[in-house]
């Protein structure tokens, strides 16, 4: 089922206002099961997931003024709520949004628009503990998990009304965080942030992917299930580290000289690679012999820490096909950095 297994990109979500990264990732997956004469065009089309995200003001939101999006923020507007602007996500230029807030309550809405699946709100609270509550009518979503005490409540159909009677039917008799239009951006940032590293502590499950395909038309086999899961660990894997490497460049306080020596032949050997997949791995990067490859299996064990069974491959290697550590970070995740062979700078 390899359609499934492309579609199957980065499925996530998580805090306050984040049923935009579960509509994001979905969408191919969706839409290829409903017009399956275009399934290459959406596998292609689904971003990875980011780790960070930042809001940026948008100064022309046309589609503000188009009736769905509309509709809603005239809703909200009438129930007291206050603008607080339109913003693009420069990470995820398929959605953007609107937001409002209520300070009397305390309350937070966000209006999405995604090029592709349309429009839907969603209603939250957070509180001074961490905690918090969301209710939205987004299109796609319930299937994933959410990292502890964040609430979700999903139902389609609802309007802006519906959606604040819920939120203040569900939200607890507890002291809330304030909301202003100066902490909006912020703090929806570092929503995002917190549950993504909630998100990439854990990865993706099975058990998620299987409620994924229960939602679509066709029958899945375990075998499936399976194949689709290990897409998504080696989609999970390569994007972080992709962004392990992006953290390595903006906190390093390497020379210039010697970062133009090895600056395209840098990766990163992150917690989350399972020791079974690190010889995939690494082969994206050092050339090994189907001989080398066959000796190195000794080394994996699924026991040790994936840092360590490097290490110990590493150091096995031949002088001239070692690679050189070169650093550490622990955002997004944990990880060495490492410059692979005949990228070394002079040291």
């Amino acid at each position: 089922m390899t359609e499934f297994l492309q579609a199957f990109l980065q499925v996530r979500k998580g805090g306050i206002f984040l049923f935009a990264v579960a509509v994001a990732a979905l969408t191919g997956l969706y839409f290829w099961f409903k017009w399956k004469k275009v399934k290459n065009a959406f596998s292609g089309s689904v971003a990875p997931t980011p780790s960070r995200i930042h809001l940026v003001p948008d100064t022309e939101p046309d589609w503000v003024s188009e009736d769905a999006a509309e509709q809603a923020v005239s809703a909200f507007s009438s129930l007291g709520f206050t603008d607080v602007g339109a913003y693009k996500i420069k990470e995820m230029k398929s959605v953007k949004l609107f937001g409002l807030i209520h300070p009397p309550e305390q309350i937070t809405a966000v209006v999405y628009r995604h090029e592709d699946v349309g429009v839907w709100s969603d209603v939250g609270i957070e509180y001074e503990n961490g905690e918090s509550l969301t209710v939205s009518n987004a299109p796609l979503g319930g299937e994933m998990d959410v990292r502890p005490n964040a609430r979700k409540i999903i139902i389609k159909g609802l309007d802006e009304i519906q959606l604040l009677e819920k939120v203040m039917q569900e939200r607890k008799r507890a002291p809330c965080k304030s909301v202003s239009a100066e902490n909006f951006a912020s703090e929806f940032e570092r929503s995002y942030a917190e549950d993504m590293d909630w998100r990439n502590s854990r990865g993706t499950t099975k058990e998620e992917i299987r409620r994924v395909a229960e939602n679509m038309d066709g029958d899945f086999s375990d075998n499936d299930i399976d194949a689709a899961y290990l897409q998504s660990l080696g989609n999970e894997i390569d994007r972080l580290n992709e962004e392990c490497i992006q953290t390595f460049i903006e906190t390093t306080d390497m020379r210039v000289s010697e970062w133009e020596k090895i600056r395209d032949r840098i990766f990163s050997v992150h917690e989350k690679i399972p020791p079974e997949m690190l010889l995939e791995y690494i082969e994206n990067y050092i050339a090994l012999s189907e001989a080398q490859s066959a000796q190195l299996e000794s080394f994996i064990d699924p026991d040790k820490a994936v840092k360590e069974v490097f290490e110990a491959i590493n150091e096995s290697l031949p002088e001239d096909m070692k690679s050189k550590k070169i650093g550490e970070i622990s955002k997004p995740v944990k990880a060495d950095i490492y410059a692979f062979p005949n990228g070394f700078p002079e040291w």
